[in-house]
């Protein structure tokens, strides 16, 4: 159903709910480690090419964790200057876990995402001209 985690789209050969919980700690670890993480919002609710527009990337500066729930601090090119855009999840996996909600970019289901991870990037120090 929409706005539940997402038990029927697979990627990286794991449903994306669980694909998504397997992110939160590298997120964290980063996070911690004093680096910001770009994340991939999945939104789109289908694989075909142009949906994939619908798809955002957001940038984690910062985290709280409360037993189980975590709360993702995001800087979203949709919302400059806002530096209170946050994605909510419950840690807990399988079916329980409840939807991802957000203030931001949301997919289908107004302030939910069906899942995200992590984006790949190295820092580079430009030369200043």
């Amino acid at each position: 159903a929409i706005g539940q985690p997402d038990h029927t789209t697979r990627i990286w050969g794991r449903d994306l709910a669980r694909a998504t919980l397997a992110e939160c700690a590298h997120i964290m670890r980063d996070i911690d480690a004093g680096r910001l993480c770009p994340i991939g919002l999945v939104a789109a609710r289908r694989w075909i090419p142009w949906d994939v527009f619908k798809n955002h990337v957001v940038l984690v500066w910062g985290y709280d964790l409360e037993g189980d729930r975590l709360t993702l601090y995001t800087y979203d090119s949709n919302f400059p200057g806002r530096d209170d855009i946050t994605l909510r999840l419950d840690l807990r996996s399988g079916p329980s876990a409840g939807p991802i909600w957000t203030n931001g970019t949301s997919g289908p289901k107004a302030h939910r995402i069906r899942g995200f991870f992590r984006v790949p990037y190295e820092a580079a120090d430009l030369p200043v001209t």
